[in-house]
């Protein structure tokens, strides 16, 4: 698999399918991003923002602000001499598309939703979890140079704080 220049590695090629047109405006940080939204909106991730999200989880870790840089609700924060930590709130591709993109994935479960690891001979680590047929949301950490840690321990903490705040599965 190949790793995107903008460090944000698997995680990037595993969250997109396509372009979409417009500017990236990141919202306001609010206690949205704290509890699980409702599943009635056809974007279950309507009142989530991925960099509220990743800010929440990355807190007190050394990360910067996490930065939005397309129109997708994805968020990527770097940290110096470690690499990035990514959120993909993806409300038009479930965990089949994920399977798709990497066949190599490995089932397991956060706090007991279905959701699919990706880890890649480069240390790039992501886990997609399922929120419908038709939407997931992807933690991922991409380390970088000489980085000296297990990507996918990482991942998987990260992956356990964000569970709870996602919609119930459908």
């Amino acid at each position: 698999m190949t790793a995107i220049v903008i460090v944000i590695g698997t995680l990037g090629i595993s969250a997109c399918s396509g372009k979409e047109a417009g500017t990236a405006t990141p919202a306001e940080r609010d206690s949205s991003t704290t509890s699980a939204p409702s599943v009635g909106n056809q974007n279950v991730f309507a009142n989530m923002n991925a960099c509220g999200v990743l800010d929440e989880l990355v807190a007190g870790d050394g990360f910067q602000p996490g930065e939005n840089k397309t129109a997708r609700n994805e968020c990527v924060a770097t940290k110096t001499r470690y690499g990035s930590a990514g959120v993909v709130l993806d409300p038009v591709q479930g965990l089949e598309e994920f399977r798709r993109t990497d066949p190599d994935s490995v089932e397991i479960k956060i706090n007991g939703r279905q959701a699919l690891r990706s880890h890649d001979s480069d240390g790039f680590c992501d886990i997609a979890m399922k929120v419908s047929e038709s939407a997931r949301a992807i933690v991922g950490v991409s380390p970088v140079g000489s980085a000296d840690f297990d990507a996918c321990t990482d991942t998987k903490k990260y992956a356990e704080e964000l569970e709870p705040m996602l919609p119930k599965v459908q």
